[in-house]
């Protein structure tokens, strides 16, 4: 056989069962046949998906459910952009954030130059953004980036308009208007439609610090940080202090964006929930940092607000090994958590009691509180085996508890 032969070829019955006998020869023709039909349709497949996708479409966050890397939006400004080979183009100025809707926009860049002179200044699509050791890594060069089009700080109401947007993402994505960037999809997918404008979008550096009041217009305390997932570009968390709101000393509480709405000169934000949600939510101390990143800590902290989280919304359709899953207590993590009415309210008023119970410890009063139809599991670290009996009394004197399985450890015994 010679190359020039289509491969229609093998697949006509008569060569293959009238003139092949030997049954060896027939053995290898069919699977030199099979190799050339599986080669050819990974090749077209192959063809087909990079005739449809974009540079920046590669990476889907919608296909995954899970957190992707959380990082502080402070340390992220004033990083250095560096491209895949860790060349540096420039560095991080500052991200473009719809807070009301947990989005982030854009990152705002400057490339080139040198001491300020021939700088670009300009913004990309979250999605060709991750974090790395040199500084934030960036998926495109600095040819791509000088010649993006222009953003102005000076004018950035109109540098954060849809269409300005929308055109930096196309010029990223390779200046094809039929396609759609990973976050544009994202917003499909989140029930925000792409030619819908963002709500209001404010540069993270002055988020940072904003002053953050309760409805009746107390000061609840301000913002300390914003925890974003640059990838998927979503906005985690607003940190704020609360210590002082719950009078309870230097804390920090960590609160899902959605539950926040600007002020009427929106300089100010106002928190949409009352002192006892945010007493009853989980908080931290300020050197507890490292341990807020998990997918349990945000999936908490989201319930506690009645927030549902957005990575357990976007998994995949297919949630066949989800369906199979062991459901015994013991696998049972926050995102497990009720949806009803009657689970939620059981879940923060545990979590309400065991708040205001004195002589317990901070681990024991940011403990995992999970209901699912009125049957209530206790999980995380006590210091003391009369924490953990206390808290299953508590979350038994419940009303509407069904059963409680306490599977808290101990892990400091006092005497």
């Amino acid at each position: 056989m010679t190359g020039s032969v289509p491969l229609q070829t093998f697949y006509q019955p008569k060569r293959v069962v009238m003139n092949i006998t030997n049954p060896i020869i027939l053995a290898l023709a069919v699977s030199a046949s099979a190799l050339a039909v599986s080669a050819a349709d990974e090749t077209t497949n192959t063809q087909r998906r990079n005739a449809t996708e974009l540079p920046s479409t590669r990476r889907d966050p919608l296909s995954r459910s899970q957190l992707g890397t959380l990082e502080r939006a402070s340390q992220l400004i004033a990083s250095s952009l560096v491209d895949p080979g860790g060349e540096k183009l420039g560095k991080v100025k500052d991200l473009a954030v719809d807070l009301e809707a947990g989005r982030v926009l854009e990152v705002v860049v400057v490339a080139g130059g040198v001491i300020g002179v021939g700088e670009k200044l300009t913004a990309l699509p979250p999605d060709l953004a991750s974090r790395s050791e040199s500084g934030v890594k960036v998926s495109t060069d600095l040819e791509k980036l000088k010649s993006a089009p222009d953003f102005d700080l000076d004018q950035w109401a109109e540098g954060t308009e849809q269409t300005s947007i929308e055109a930096r993402r196309r010029h990223f994505a390779g200046g094809s208007a039929g396609q759609a960037s990973t976050l544009d999809r994202d917003h499909r997918a989140g029930g925000k439609g792409v030619s819908e404008s963002p709500r209001y979008v404010e540069r993270a550096s002055r988020l940072i610090g904003m002053q953050v009041n309760s409805l009746t217009g107390d000061k609840v305390g301000k913002v300390e940080d914003l925890v974003v997932d640059l990838g998927a570009g979503r906005v985690i968390q607003v940190v704020v202090s609360t210590g002082g709101f719950l009078g309870i000393g230097d804390e920090l509480s960590a609160v899902p964006p959605s539950v926040f709405r600007y002020g009427a000169d929106r300089g100010t934000l106002v928190l949409q929930a009352g002192r006892e949600v945010v007493q009853s939510a989980p908080r931290f101390k300020d050197a507890d940092w490292s341990q807020q990143n998990s997918a349990d800590q945000v999936g908490e902290v989201y319930r506690a607000y009645g927030v549902k989280p957005y990575f357990e919304t976007r998994v995949a359709a297919d949630n066949s090994q989800r369906n199979l899953r062991d459901r015994k207590s013991s696998s049972l993590t926050p995102l497990d958590q009720g949806n009803s009415e009657s689970d939620i309210k059981i879940t923060a008023e545990i979590r309400r009691k065991i708040n205001r119970e004195e002589g317990l410890s901070v681990a024991a009063k940011n403990i995992k509180v999970i209901t699912v139809n009125g049957r209530v599991t206790l999980r995380g670290p006590v210091q003391a085996m009369r924490e953990k009996e206390r808290i299953e009394s508590i979350a038994n004197g419940v009303a509407g508890v069904e059963q409680v399985n306490n599977e808290l450890e101990v892990i400091t015994e006092t005497k």
